[in-house]
């Protein structure tokens, strides 16, 4: 939507519709696809909540139950969503397998925007007040499952002390 005064709505209108639309679709899809990456199953969704310690000002440290409770109610909205077999939630972080059904044909970029949009979306209604989470994708074998889990409770653990 634009915002113009009526004496430039006109050319902006004729601007837009002398464009070769075509040529430009074809133009900018191919970037878009140029940087496209893809991941094979199996592979972890780590999302980490941004800028805790402070947007949470008022719970109680280092983690509030509250705070658990809705980083798991996001993930179960999250496995449901994707029939993902497992979650693992600490502090702030909340890691989902992917394990034989590669969501969004594995589009990276895609897993990555979607899954931290659903996990903040949820965990702001929860707690009333707006959360951000990154996210981001960690390729595993299936021998590397338990490892990597061990290992993200290691470091979770660090934020508890």
């Amino acid at each position: 939507m634009f915002f113009v005064r009526d004496s430039s709505l006109n050319s902006i209108v004729n601007m837009l519709s002398a464009l070769a639309l075509p040529t430009l679709e074809c133009k900018f899809k191919r970037r878009e696809s140029d940087v496209e990456v893809y991941t094979n199953t199996p592979f972890f969704i780590r999302l980490d909540g941004v800028g805790f310690g402070r947007m949470l000002e008022g719970f109680r440290r280092p983690r509030d139950v509250r705070v658990h409770n809705a980083l798991i109610d996001a993930a179960a909205v999250l496995m449901k969503r994707y029939s993902l077999p497992l979650a693992y939630i600490i502090s702030d972080e909340v890691n989902v397998l992917v394990y034989d059904s590669n969501i969004y044909s594995g589009r990276v970029e895609k897993i990555v925007s979607i899954t931290a949009a659903i996990i903040s979306s949820h965990t702001s209604l929860a707690l009333e007040r707006p959360l951000y989470f990154d996210s981001r994708i960690i390729p595993v074998n299936k021998n590397e499952i338990k490892e990597y889990i061990l290992y993200r409770a290691r470091i979770g653990f660090n934020n508890y002390y």
